[in-house]
C-alpha cells in the first residue's frame, strides 16, 4: 500500500498480488511508484 499526499489532498493505492520472484517484485514496485507519481501530479 502506498499513501500519497499533496497539501490537504491525498489518496492511497493498494495492490492485491503476491509477486513470486525478485523480478516480479521489482516490476510491481515500479508500477506502484509510477501510478503514485502520476496521481500526485493530478492533485496539484
Amino acid at each position: 500500500m502506498i499513501f500519497v499526499r499533496v497539501g490537504a489532498r491525498g489518496f492511497s493505492l493498494r495492490m492485491y498480488a503476491a509477486p513470486t520472484s525478485d523480478s516480479d517484485n521489482a516490476k510491481a514496485r515500479e508500477v506502484m511508484l509510477s501510478l503514485a507519481r502520476l496521481g500526485a501530479t493530478k492533485l496539484r
